[in-house]
């Protein structure tokens, strides 16, 4: 009988906590291109330009979405429409070792990223919404060159950490 009343206990307790709202435990960034036939300049070495663009948006996507965490609530939602990229250097065609295709970055080559964005509380509440233009020239110092780990929109990590801190930090 003992049993019986445990065992029908703990399905009701999880039966209850299945039916409750799910509620995100981290802020959320979700980032969309728009009309990226016309940006600037996306190609990656060795890749068309659809596989280019699916390359760069997992990059942009996870760079977004790692620094957004960093300070935004965790009950927020940052929505960002990227309309404009154009990564530092250009395309060497059959350039690189087996002909391959390179991106030859010089000191003085600029990059730019063009972007929409919007803040959501839980209920989704607009909070907050804007245009942010980022154009900046390469910079090769040690400290701004530390975030390989954003792939090809490496570069972009550092401005969009101080765009997001002077925007949205309290």
């Amino acid at each position: 009988m003992r049993s019986n009343l445990s065992k029908a206990l703990t399905t009701g307790i999880v039966v209850c906590s299945l039916s409750l709202p799910f509620q995100v435990s981290a802020s959320e960034a979700e980032v969309n291109f728009v009309n990226p036939e016309k940006f600037s300049d996306i190609y990656v070495s060795n890749k068309s330009r659809k596989q280019s663009l699916k390359v760069v948006k997992k990059d942009i996507t996870k760079l977004f979405q790692k620094l957004t965490k960093k300070y935004i609530s965790t009950d927020h939602k940052l929505k960002v429409q990227i309309s404009n990229i154009d990564l530092p250097g250009y395309i060497d065609y059959m350039r690189g070792e087996g002909n391959r295709d390179i991106r030859i970055v010089k000191d003085l080559e600029h990059y730019r990223i063009k972007f929409n964005f919007e803040l959501f509380d839980s209920s989704g509440k607009l909070l907050k919404s804007g245009e942010k233009q980022i154009k900046e020239f390469v910079d090769h110092s040690p400290t701004r060159m530390r975030r390989n780990e954003f792939g090809t929109v490496s570069q972009f990590a550092d401005d969009i950490e101080d765009w997001l801190k002077a925007e949205f930090e309290s």
